[in-house]
């Protein structure tokens, strides 16, 4: 009797230690979840949170640079799957494709795009309908022209 009676325990603490594990994992995918599906880059968002310097230097000359960036970004749509692929449509019509992967430790989006091209970005906020992301380089800010990306969640 006693036989069974640690079995039992044994097998309930198992159990027990197995569900919050279970649970563990989905709240640590609850971001790489919501980062599922497509995403519209939001030019103007993203511009305005550039630094001033950055700013200044883009919209000397009659802003062509300005307009050279809104022109790449502006219309690009990202969509991310549930098997960690991306496929990125850009506004003259080709598409970009590659792999992401979210380390929930590190709060990192890693992409790999099929060119062999590795990027990573910080996760600074996602909610219901944006998505924040913050270049993660060792270069300086006025080196990666788009340094921070919003991204609306298109319907």
């Amino acid at each position: 009797m006693n036989l069974l009676k640690l079995t039992i325990v044994f097998v309930l603490f198992f159990l027990i230690i197995d569900s919050s594990n279970a649970q563990s994992a989905r709240g640590e995918s609850r971001l790489e979840d919501s980062l599922v599906g497509t995403w519209a880059f939001d030019y103007d968002s993203s511009f305005r949170s550039l630094s001033s310097e950055v700013k200044k230097g883009l919209t000397k000359n009659g802003n062509r640079f300005e307009k050279l960036l809104r022109g790449q970004y502006e219309f690009r749509v990202y969509e991310f799957t549930d098997q960690g692929l991306l496929t990125i449509s850009i506004p003259s019509g080709d598409l970009i494709k590659g792999s992401w992967i979210y380390d929930s430790k590190e709060k990192l989006l890693k992409v790999v795009y099929e060119s062999g091209q590795i990027k990573e970005f910080i996760v600074s906020g996602i909610g219901t309908n944006n998505l924040k992301l913050k270049l993660k380089s060792k270069k300086d800010e006025s080196e990666t022209l788009i340094f921070k990306q919003i991204h609306l969640r298109k319907q």
